[in-house]
């Protein structure tokens, strides 16, 4: 009986023994950022900051929007662009996120044709849904809750087209991918719960009708060149209402001592690791750095953040939309500083040992745009993310808070006025450069440098050619 009684107090310690190592593991990892290894022991730590971790599934879809949507009803006819604010916007890239696309990702194309049929494919009555990036087909994949062993045909997605009068049938659509190389075409079926085919069919006529603004393609107007589909307002009337924003480093990592005594930098910053790294704050230098064995974190005081993993043995890419994951899992564990701004991917750049993910600053779908101090104020992501399947290896943010003040401004979005007046008046060598100009873009939207002191943006034409970027404020409408 004695000896039955020792057994099991042996057994009960073996237990905790074993419950006490994994809370250690997983603190271990926490403070690494890799977060508790069994998922039923994080619920006890939600009560502190210290121990939070970041629910990717709730977040992942806010960075897989489109950057525009354009709707046309023939190859002659002015299109029509419809913006992030707008209504019609999530309306139907609910329906294609929601309901088209898990059905393109589990069937083969009825065919696959060569890029060069693409703008024909698009010149007709259609709805296409453009991309700032070349989403990889895995990433895509891991976003509409697929398995990734079970890759589509396409490679990549950069943009995806409706085309409503290509087929009779009034149960299906058919629907272009478009993946920068090749053309996918598929037939879709339209369900109970999908907007309607003589939604697709009417919306030209409708945004017609409603006196929308048209657009039409920068190389289609003459006389321009452009390295791919840039639409320009055409209407003479285009008053838009857009906010002034504000735009200025967080009040909570300011470097300053008050904020780090109060801890308020480690908070944002360091969050899980904010007990676990050294301090060594530079006044002179403009800088503070937290580091240990593995990690350093640095400061600056014109808002910028670098991190580093510090170890660099055996790093290989792996799984490009797990890596993803960690990279917005980073970003989200600090949103808090960026106020009511969104960012967005806008470039991946692949290596052995890493993806450099680039994102850009967005404000309810307006481009916010980071100059260089360089003498040609080039345009840079204020956000570059190195990371594998592992983690976040090296990072540079330029962290800044946007909001907006209450009131929005009218202005005059006429392309006729921008080449005819201002560009000759602000920025003449552009159009002096002849046949070998050609566009990368020209929209409107907001810019600031790292020495920006006056927190007030106005809009501005943003106008990037195969040399330069440029910067023109939008005029008013009055």
């Amino acid at each position: 009986m004695i000896r039955l009684t020792k057994e099991k107090i042996k057994t009960m310690l073996l237990i905790v023994l074993m419950a006490l190592s994994l809370i250690q593991i997983g603190i271990h990892l926490n403070l690494q950022g890799q977060g508790f290894p069994i998922s039923f022991i994080s619920p006890f730590f939600k009560s502190t900051k210290l121990f939070s971790s970041v629910d990717s599934e709730s977040i992942k879809q806010k960075y897989f929007v489109p950057d525009s949507l354009v709707v046309s009803r023939g190859p002659t006819a002015s299109k029509w662009k419809i913006s992030e604010r707008d209504a019609y916007f999530n309306k139907i890239w609910e329906d294609i996120n929601e309901n088209y696309l898990p059905q393109i990702i589990s069937q083969k194309p009825e065919k696959i044709l060569p890029k060069e049929e693409w703008p024909d494919i698009t010149s007709v009555r259609c709805i296409k849904v453009n991309f700032p990036i070349n989403w990889p087909a895995e990433i895509v994949l891991w976003l509409e809750n697929k398995k990734t062993t079970e890759l589509p045909a396409f490679d990549s997605i950069k943009s995806i087209a409706i085309l409503p009068a290509s087929d009779v049938n009034k149960s299906v659509n058919t629907v272009c991918v478009y993946d920068g190389n090749q053309v996918y075409q598929y037939t879709v079926a339209i369900k109970g719960n999908y907007l309607s085919k003589k939604f697709y069919l009417d919306l030209a006529d409708q945004l017609s009708f409603e006196g929308r603004p048209e657009y039409d393609n920068l190389s289609e107007l003459g006389g321009f060149k452009a390295s791919e589909d840039i639409l320009v307002p055409v209407s003479s009337d285009n008053v838009t209402r857009f906010p002034t924003l504000f735009i200025e480093i967080p009040d909570e990592i300011i470097l300053n001592v008050e904020n780090l005594e109060n801890e308020s930098i480690q908070e944002n910053i360091l969050l899980a690791q904010k007990d676990s790294l050294m301090a060594k704050y530079n006044e002179d230098a403009g800088q503070v750095i937290f580091t240990d064995t593995e990690n350093l974190y640095r400061l600056y005081d014109d808002g910028t953040i670098e991190y580093r993993y510090l170890p660099t043995n055996d790093i290989q890419a792996g799984d490009i939309s797990i890596a993803f994951n960690r990279a917005i899992s980073f970003i989200e564990a600090r949103r808090q500083l960026i106020g009511n701004a969104d960012l967005v991917l806008t470039n991946i750049e692949v290596t052995d040992k890493y993806f450099e993910m680039h994102f850009d600053y967005k404000y309810k779908g307006i481009p916010v745009y980071f100059a260089e101090l360089s003498p040609d104020k080039k345009l840079n992501s204020p956000l570059i993310i190195r990371a594998n399947d592992i983690r976040v290896l090296e990072c540079r943010w330029i962290v800044r808070s946007i909001t907006e003040k209450v009131s929005l401004k009218n202005y005059l979005l006429d392309f006729s006025v921008l080449v005819n007046n201002q560009i000759p008046k602000t920025y003449p060598e552009i159009m002096e450069a002849g046949e070998d100009l050609l566009f990368r873009r020209i929209e409107p939207g907001y810019v600031f440098d790292i020495n920006y002191k006056n927190n007030e943006m106005i809009l501005h034409w943003i106008i990037s050619d195969n040399a330069k970027d440029y910067f023109i404020p939008v005029l008013g409408d009055n």
